[in-house]
């Protein structure tokens, strides 16, 4: 992280007069390389003067490198046209930022420094480098070159090295047990402050930390490994896909002992997901009272895998909890996300040998042998023995792996496990401890295995219920990578078809919706009043880490109710 200066926003806002490349129009993208980074805006069909208003992030480490641009055509059956070019020298901006550092209380639309146009700089007109409320930005006419015509408006906006700043929501007051979390305000919100949405992510395992999510999945910034000299080194690059480009992310390392949460004692660590919402609630309504302005903004529970049963259980008792309480007090809860989820793992269990057949996993005596297998820990799911049925649900994934040698079921098409260790090998570098607030003398996990065994039994208990009750007052979510065998689509639809939810039968009987994302497919999606699923192609367990782009879509479509997400009925 220290060889960072810091991040750069180039935000695209539009095209003025671009160049005409098919029969009277164009469908133009812009293209940005800094260094060896390279980003581009989504497609904008038949215009030549499109409106982006794109943020494209950057991190920077060289205080000489220029933003090279280009615009293209986009092209079904040929490769794309160009449509101009521009390169735009950087340091009279980062001489800005230098000049800055040692200035305070400037009046707003300070001018820094004017830059007027030449041969070399491609601007159109004059570019101010401007001091607003504490941010230097910089408005740019591009003029583009090697075209007929054409010209591009961006901004620049700097960020600093992050500072997540971490913090801990007390849970007990009798005791140190606390929940660590850090917050990323929206970056572009498209809504006043006090009604932008915020998302809170927790991780699965159970016992895994959220940090994960954060660092390696949806955070606005992802690790990197490097190495120079054989020796490897790890830096943060910005996330193209952040779930917090719209909207706030919280992230929180649940349950107590998790992560960089702490539990004074183990006999503290909640045994079943009524205590994990107890807590999680604690540190939700704590995070809120925080800030005047978090008090009536929009809550979206989101999370993945085991936490297919924390999302509905906080939802759950959120909306019991707000039954007893004044309007002022209460969590406006308007949804609740699940990817890949683990939330009725009966019905779930019982879908694995059919996978397996039907992937081309596995022959029929392969496939006679798992059933077997599931069905023995069905019966004890059955039996309500829960820590037996545990161990068999084991077995059963065991066996599986070892039919197919599969690097991981979570995406049978990987040829290595997800590098999520990158983000363990990072939150144990001592400065970044220090960045987060967090003691150097804790070790990060990033799945704590006496939290799992706390949770051993109820590993199997289903949440279905909570899932059912939530559709009668809010909006649900649920999605899965197609790659994903091991808790992916067919198990996530063969419990759906089960629930008691009277818009069940039209939400089964409802079309298929083909989802494309700049202008390539991308999944589809499926809906009917508060139940929406996603299959997001290309993608496995951890999607958001697989499909930053889409996901990123997907997330803010269903959280703005936007294109398919609304009332849209033909294809996106």
């Amino acid at each position: 992280m220290s060889d960072v200066l810091g991040f750069l926003k180039v935000i695209v806002l539009r095209g003025i007069n671009l160049a005409i490349r098919d029969a009277i129009t164009s469908d133009p993208y812009v293209v940005i390389h800094i260094g060896q980074q390279k980003l581009k805006t989504h497609v904008i069909k038949r215009n030549c003067n499109p409106v982006w208003n794109e943020v494209l992030i950057f991190s920077i480490k060289d205080p000489n490198v220029s933003i090279n641009l280009a615009v293209y055509d986009k092209d079904t059956f040929t490769l794309d046209d160009q449509m101009g070019m521009a390169e735009i020298d950087l340091k009279p901006y980062i001489a800005a930022l230098k000049m800055a550092k040692g200035l305070h209380n400037l009046p707003n639309s300070c001018a820094l420094k004017r830059i007027q146009p030449n041969q070399n700089n491609c601007l159109a007109n004059e570019s101010s480098i401007i001091w607003e409320n504490g941010k230097i930005t910089q408005d740019m006419r591009i003029k583009l070159k090697n075209v007929e015509c054409g010209e591009l408006l961006i901004q620049l906006d700097w960020n600093e090295t992050p500072n997540c700043k971490g913090l801990e929501s007390e849970v007990n007051p009798a005791s140190n047990s606390a929940i660590f979390y850090t917050f990323y305000e929206a970056q572009t919100p498209t809504s006043p402050p006090s009604q932008t949405p915020l998302l809170i992510w927790l991780q699965g395992g159970p016992g895994c930390s959220s940090m994960t999510g954060n660092f390696f999945e949806l955070g606005p910034w992802r690790v990197v490994s490097s190495f120079r000299q054989n020796v490897e080194h790890l830096s943060l690059e910005p996330n193209p896909g952040a779930w917090n480009r719209l909207f706030g992310l919280l992230f929180l390392d649940n349950p107590i002992g998790t992560g960089f949460s702490i539990s004074s004692t183990p006999q503290e660590i909640p045994r079943d997901q009524i205590s994990v919402a107890k807590h999680l609630f604690v540190a939700i309504t704590g995070f809120i009272s925080l800030d005047p302005l978090f008090k009536h903004r929009p809550v979206y529970i989101t999370g993945e895998s085991y936490a297919g049963k924390y999302v509905p259980a906080i939802g759950y008792y959120i909306l019991k909890q707000n039954n007893e309480l004044v309007d002022s007090e209460r969590v406006n809860l308007r949804g609740v996300a699940i990817g890949d989820g683990f939330s009725d793992p009966e019905t779930q269990l019982a879908t694995h040998g059919v996978t397996a057949y039907y992937s081309g996993l596995i022959n029929d005596k392969q496939r006679d042998e798992l059933e077997q297998a599931q069905w023995e820990a069905i019966k004890l799911v059955k039996m309500e023995k829960w820590s037996e049925a545990s161990n068999a649900r084991t077995k059963v994934m065991d066996l599986w792996q070892n039919m197919t040698g599969l690097a991981t079921l979570y995406d049978f098409t990987k040829q290595k496990p997800y590098q999520t260790s990158l983000v363990t090998k990072f939150l144990n570098i001592n400065e970044v401890k220090k960045a987060l607030g967090v003691s150097e003398s804790m070790v990060f996990e990033s799945c704590s295995g006496v939290v799992r065994a706390a949770m051993h039994e109820d590993m199997m208990k289903s949440v279905k219920y909570m899932v059912e009750a939530l559709l009668g007052n809010t909006r649900v979510l649920l999605y899965q990578g197609l790659y994903d065998v091991k808790i992916g689509v067919v198990p996530n639809e063969a419990w759906v078809k089960t629930m008691k939810w009277n818009g069940i039968r039209e939400f089964l009987m409802a079309d298929r919706m083909i989802c494309r994302v700049n202008g390539e497919v991308a999944g589809y999606v499926q809906k009917w009043e508060n139940l929406t699923n996603v299959v997001v192609l290309g993608g496995g367990h951890i999607l958001p880490a697989d499909q930053p782009l889409n996901s990123q879509a997907m997330i803010e479509g269903w959280v703005l109710e936007s294109g398919l997400f609304g009332g849209e009925v033909k294809d996106a």
